[in-house]
This record gives C-alpha cells, sequence and structure tokens, in this order.
C-alpha cells in the first residue's frame, strides 16, 4: 500500500514538472512540428470515426422518433448529444490511439538506447526538451482535431439522414443547426483541451 502510494505521488510530481515544461513554451518550433504530426496523423482516424457515429446517431435516433412521425427532429438530438459529448470523445480516443502512442514509443526508444542521458549530460532538460512540445501540442491539437470531428458528424448525420432515411433535408438541417448553440462548441473545445493536455501527460 505505502508502495502504491508513492508511486501516485510520483506519478503526479512527474505531471507537475511536465505541466510546467509544457507551460514555458521554450522550443515553439519543436511544437509547431509536432503539432503538425499530430494533425495529419489524428485527422483521417477521426474523419471516419466522427462520420460513422453520426450515421449511427441519426439512425438510431430516427428509427425510435419516426413511431411518433418525429424523424425529422433525429437531428435535434445529434447536434446536442454528438457536439457536447460523443464527437470530443471520438477526436480525443484517435489523439490517445495514434499519437499517444507514436509518443511513447519514441520516448521509450530513446530512453532505452540512452538518447534521454545524453541530453542531460549536454546540460539540457529533457522535459522541457521533449516532454513539453509534446503535452503542448496535444493540447492544441486535440480541440482542433474535435472541431474537425463536430463538423465531419454532423455531415455523417445529414448524409444518412437525408439519403438513406429519406428525411426532407430542409427540416433534417434547420433541427441540426437550431440544436447546436456556441456554448456546446465551447465546451466540447473545453474538453479537447483537457483531453489533449492529459494524453500529452499519461
Amino acid at each position: 500500500l505505502e508502495r502504491r502510494a508513492l508511486d501516485v505521488l510520483v506519478a503526479f510530481g512527474y505531471w507537475g514538472r511536465a505541466s510546467a515544461a509544457a507551460l514555458a513554451f521554450s522550443y515553439p518550433r519543436d511544437t509547431a512540428t509536432i503539432l503538425a504530426r499530430v494533425l495529419v496523423s489524428a485527422l483521417p482516424v477521426v474523419g471516419l470515426c466522427a462520420f460513422a457515429a453520426g450515421a449511427m446517431l441519426t439512425v438510431q435516433t430516427a428509427s425510435s422518433l419516426s413511431i411518433i412521425g418525429g424523424g425529422p427532429y433525429s437531428g435535434t438530438l445529434v447536434g446536442l448529444s454528438g457536439v457536447r459529448e460523443i464527437f470530443p470523445i471520438l477526436a480525443a480516443t484517435a489523439v490517445a490511439a495514434r499519437t499517444g502512442a507514436e509518443f511513447a514509443s519514441h520516448l521509450g526508444a530513446m530512453k532505452v538506447s540512452e538518447q534521454v542521458d545524453a541530453i542531460s549530460m549536454m546540460g539540457l532538460d529533457p522535459l522541457r526538451l521533449l516532454v513539453g512540445p509534446r503535452v503542448l501540442a496535444c493540447a492544441l491539437g486535440t480541440p482542433l482535431c474535435v472541431v474537425f470531428s463536430n463538423v465531419i458528424g454532423i455531415l455523417g448525420s445529414y448524409v444518412v439522414g437525408s439519403f438513406q432515411l429519406h428525411i426532407d433535408p430542409g427540416s433534417m438541417w434547420y433541427h441540426l443547426m437550431q440544436s447546436v448553440v456556441l456554448t456546446d462548441v465551447i465546451v466540447g473545445l473545453f474538453k479537447g483541451v483537457v483531453l489533449g493536455w492529459l494524453i500529452g501527460l499519461v
């Protein structure tokens, strides 16, 4: 029990030092390069997952609401649940699966080959050089993935609702857009920042 408590304290201490290294913003060029890699690797996965999720939500809600003649209102439920909850989580999951695994393998290989020790011997801080830019890139890249996820998810909902379920396109789009307010978008972006930061730390 004491060992586990010590491990938790060490982890929180490391996360604190890594957060401080990220906030120092010591290597902006490295951060920009890593951010571009995050977006290039994660956006295709985000788009595929978000389109499928938007389509699935539309099919499920439309089949339930069509019993009472409320098929066009499926756009309202997709907008509320998708933009606020589902699409941000899918975007963060894609970033964790693609970028998180890449970061872990890259830093692990550097640790095994003693490159991290070499950086320390040169008088540089490995946290600021290696960890800080990656945490910051994840925190900046995940909200951008959330925005992309929202757009593709709404598009998937509209396409499936209009062309497969034969819901009136104008009515579908109206209810879809009416249900999405600025507060929902901001909440989703905030979740993206928090989740991206945690992915980078882990």
